[in-house]
């Protein structure tokens, strides 16, 4: 699949971009909404206070249980007393007196949409100005100086709240680009992260047909000459068996590939004696050090070395490394068993040209082509076996190549 970064990104920008369209959305909608049902609130309550302080009629101990609890905007209550004659009580006070401005302000907004008699008594209402968004209410109040009732309009303005709420739209714009900027790094970082991945099945695939056409095109080449009857039947039906032998490993090593790749590998841990099994090793690949006359030396420590492992899987690494230190040694092969710290330390050494300076960051590639050719995929196989034992492996050279395995000791 191509752009798959270009992909992902788009993908990662249209949903943020939705998510903070929504989320505005509902901050600029929903909560000034909100706001309007909370000042509802706020003046129905202070309507039922009045009415039962009027019940009460000043009768302190029958008003002791009516404490006043409020609610959120109770305290963002203003009034409006008027006259008889429908003038306010700030018509009628001098302009040195202290009266607030905004108050002025809401008061003249409010008679410029009503008048006293456009306004029922406990109906309340709802409108927006340039100035402000008011929600009042109309009631009589008893508390005048004269006794009598008088018109009384009982008013929040929420504006300055929805206004607040509002300038919050340039920080959420600030978290916006922040956001989008984090979830494009990770968002690229994915999408380059897949690619690479896809490159690296591909070439896998690619490789990996290589590398079985080969044993294919031999079986085939020796399995035609004998029909013919023009090779040796004996040496030609060895060749194709070790080629079938050869492509049968390939394909287990793919195989087990997959598996991890896939999280499928099931591993038998047991604690075993890192030294028997390297001795197993070593059987395993007897026939093919006495048929190229090599010598392999085991330099292992006198004290058994505990460690938790899959004894199956990782015979398997140590057969894969040893069979790459006798394809490339000269005549001899060294391996070492040590402990340093909480760790067993495997390393086997040969004595041939070592790898190639530009070889080394890539030995452990899969079908990785070299200089001296393809790694196949026992190397590879080898570290990711040795990844789920919480080991390592490393490849250097000294005299030769040195191929450096470590492993956790056990506990028990």
């Amino acid at each position: 699949m191509k752009h798959i970064k270009l992909r992902i990104l788009c993908i990662i920008w249209a949903s943020v971009l939705m998510i903070f369209a929504v989320f505005v959305g509902v901050i600029n909608l929903i909560v000034p909404s909100h706001f309007e049902k909370e000042a509802i609130n706020a003046l129905e309550y202070e309507m039922e206070y009045i009415d039962k302080v009027k019940e009460s009629d000043g009768d302190s101990e029958s008003m002791e249980d009516e404490e006043y609890y409020g609610t959120f905007l109770s305290g963002n209550i203003r009034f409006i007393d008027f006259y008889d004659e429908g003038y306010s009580v700030s018509d009628s006070l001098d302009k040195k007196t202290e009266v607030n401005s905004s108050e002025q302000n809401d008061e003249a907004e409010i008679r410029k949409q009503y008048s006293i008699n456009d306004l029922k008594n406990g109906d309340i209402k709802t409108f927006q100005t340039d100035r402000g968004y008011y929600v009042l209410v109309k009631y009589y109040d008893a508390f005048t100086l004269d006794g009598t009732y008088q018109s009384t309009v009982m008013y929040i303005n929420i504006q300055p709240l929805v206004n607040y709420m509002r300038s919050l739209n340039w920080l959420f714009a600030i978290i916006f680009v922040a956001v989008m900027a984090v979830m494009t790094l990770i968002g690229y970082k994915l999408g380059r992260t897949i690619e690479e991945d896809q490159e690296t099945n591909r070439k896998f695939f690619q490789n990996s047909s290589h590398e079985l056409k080969t044993p294919l095109m031999a079986i085939q080449g020796y399995a035609e000459g004998i029909q013919e009857g023009v090779v040796d039947i004996p040496s030609s039906a060895e060749i194709i068996i070790h080629e079938s032998e050869k492509m049968t490993d390939m394909i287990d090593g793919m195989l087990s590939i997959s598996k991890i790749d896939a999280n499928q590998l099931t591993l038998n841990f047991t604690t075993s004696d890192l030294r028997e099994i390297l001795y197993d090793s070593l059987r395993c690949v007897e026939p093919i050090q006495q048929q190229k006359n090599i010598t392999i030396t085991p330099l292992f420590t006198e004290d058994p070395v505990w460690i938790h492992c899959d004894e199956t899987q990782l015979s398997r690494v140590f057969v894969n490394v040893l069979m790459n230190g006798i394809r490339h040694c000269n005549s001899t092969v060294v391996i070492t068993c040590t402990t340093e710290e909480k760790e067993a330390v495997v390393r086997v050494s040969d004595d041939g040209n070592g790898i190639a300076q530009e070889d080394l960051p890539h030995i452990f590639d899969r079908f990785y082509t070299g200089t001296n050719g393809s790694t196949g995929i026992g190397l590879a196989l080898s570290r990711e076996i040795l990844n789920l034992h919480k080991g390592s492996i490393k490849a250097y050279n000294e005299v030769g190549a040195v191929f450096e395995i470590r492993l956790p000791i056990s506990k028990n």
